[in-house]
C-alpha cells in the first residue's frame, strides 16, 4: 500500500514539473515544510547544492529551467537505498527529462507523510553524457 502513495506522489510531482504555471499540482504533491534537494553531476556529484523550502523556492526552481523541460518517471517505484547524508529515505524512482535535443535522467528519492505528500525530496540527476571536464 505504501507503494502505491509513492507512485501517487511521484506521479503528482512530475505533474508539477511539466505543468509549472498550474501552481495547484505543487500543492497536491508536496506536503507544507516540504524540502526539496538538489544534488549535483560530475565533480559535484553527492553534494547538495541547493535546498528549497518553501512553495515560492520551489517553484522559481522550476521555471529557471524553461518551458521546454519535460520530465516523466523512468522505472518503478523502489524502497530507497538512501542516498548520501540521508539514509532514512522511504521511496526512489528514476526519472527521465528531455530539453529539446537533451535527455537525461536521475533519481528522486522521498519521504511521504501520513496523506501521501512528499515531505523531502532529493533530485539526483545522472552525470551528463557529452560532459567534458575543463
Amino acid at each position: 500500500m505504501a507503494t502505491v502513495a509513492a507512485e501517487r506522489a511521484f506521479t503528482s510531482w512530475v505533474k508539477a514539473l511539466n505543468q509549472r504555471t498550474e501552481v495547484h499540482h505543487l500543492d497536491e504533491a508536496l506536503a507544507e515544510g516540504c524540502t526539496v534537494e538538489r544534488f549535483g553531476y560530475h565533480e559535484q556529484r553527492g553534494q547538495c547544492l541547493e535546498t528549497f523550502s518553501s512553495p515560492d523556492a520551489i517553484r522559481a526552481w522550476f521555471n529557471r529551467a524553461g518551458e521546454h523541460l519535460t520530465f516523466s518517471l523512468d522505472g518503478d517505484v523502489q524502497d530507497s537505498p538512501g542516498a548520501p547524508d540521508a539514509p532514512a529515505l522511504q521511496f526512489a524512482v528514476r526519472y527521465h527529462r528531455t530539453w529539446h535535443q537533451f535527455e537525461g535522467g536521475g533519481w528522486w528519492h522521498i519521504n511521504l507523510n501520513e496523506d501521501g505528500r512528499i515531505t523531502r525530496l532529493l533530485h539526483m540527476p545522472d552525470d551528463l553524457p557529452d560532459y567534458r571536464a575543463s
